[in-house]
């Protein structure tokens, strides 16, 4: 891949992530990268643009959204089939066309809407009876993340994720022991594979912030006010280095952990806006009154290759128990 075409200003203000996504975007529509070509690493792509690998990784998770790269893991990121993508979008919108027909052939016969759902729904139920359960638990350092991991990451049915902090691993070191599978971020998996040397099959993937959330924080000016509310300063720190890292200088921010409304109100009144971990956003919404002011949720998730490799591995799991 040559990278002597990309240029990225890093004096315009546009974040560095998604002037690197946009070109690259170009090039792949326009067929200068080819169906199927691998990109450079992150690595390599870092060290020849003189950016941190997180603005590679951000960008690529934008091109990956779209449909125009897909990662495979332990191999790279490659040049998607955009054939094989509008063939996709042509089943989906058969089956959705099927779906349609079932509905009006259910009303046909004198099904009303809900009775058609509840019929749907018992068929659903039944088919994931036959899916085996697996017990998942994540390991964490902050409960923002840990939490937000085990409500919103789907993983397909009959698969529980319970969140644990590393500082409670010694208490509950039987439900480790006992999981199906313990996954944890890249940042804490040689603490936790030293903690359980039993086990060889803990799974290490990648958090990053999700794209929207770095976009609104690069548009926020140097000159605003900004306050910073989260459960932990942990993730406080988390918050504040990831956006760094994402080529975001010079913003500073008001932090504070604080339970207290009347705390969090005298913060709030002297900032313009508010960025808020996952769980506090609307606590924070219903102590800014009528005063209009943006709340930023900042949210990590997993890049798609390790959702992907978390996925694989529930689907081995279950293959093993069959």
């Amino acid at each position: 891949m040559d990278l002597s075409n990309i240029y990225l200003d890093k004096k315009n203000g546009v974040p560095l992530y998604l002037q690197l996504s946009e070109q690259l975007k170009s090039m792949i529509l326009s067929g200068v990268l080819a169906t199927g070509e691998r990109l450079a690493t992150e690595r390599t792509m870092s060290d020849k643009l003189q950016v941190s690998r997180n603005t590679i990784s951000l960008a690529y998770y934008e091109l990956e959204s779209e449909g125009l790269v897909i990662s495979r893991q332990g191999s790279g990121t490659y040049v998607a089939d955009l054939e094989r993508r509008l063939q996709q979008i042509d089943r989906r919108q058969a089956l959705m066309k099927a779906i349609d027909h079932v509905i009006k052939e259910a009303a046909d016969n004198g099904y009303t809407l809900e009775e058609f759902t509840s019929l749907f729904s018992g068929c659903i139920r039944e088919c994931q009876g036959h899916f085996k359960k697996v017990h998942l638990v994540f390991v964490e350092c902050n409960h923002e993340q840990a939490d937000y991991f085990s409500k919103e990451i789907e993983l397909g049915s009959g698969v529980t994720v319970e969140p644990m902090l590393l500082d409670e691993m010694h208490s509950k070191r039987e439900n480790l022991l006992k999981a199906d599978l313990v996954v944890t971020s890249f940042y804490h998996l040689d603490e936790v594979v030293a903690f359980l040397p039993e086990r060889q099959d803990i799974l290490g993937i990648a958090q990053d912030p999700q794209v929207d959330t770095i976009v609104k924080i690069a548009r926020l000016s140097k000159s605003e006010k900004i306050g910073l509310i989260s459960s932990s300063d942990i993730f406080a720190t988390d918050v504040i280095r990831s956006i760094q890292n994402s080529g975001i200088p010079g913003l500073k921010f008001a932090r504070s952990t604080s339970r207290n409304p009347e705390v969090l109100k005298q913060l709030i009144d002297t900032v313009e806006v508010v960025v808020v971990s996952p769980g506090r956003k609307e606590e924070v919404e219903k102590l800014t009154g009528s005063r209009p002011i943006e709340i930023i949720e900042f949210i990590y998730r997993p890049d798609m290759g390790s959702i992907n490799l978390l996925k694989n591995a529930v689907l081995r799991l279950r293959d093993k128990e069959d």
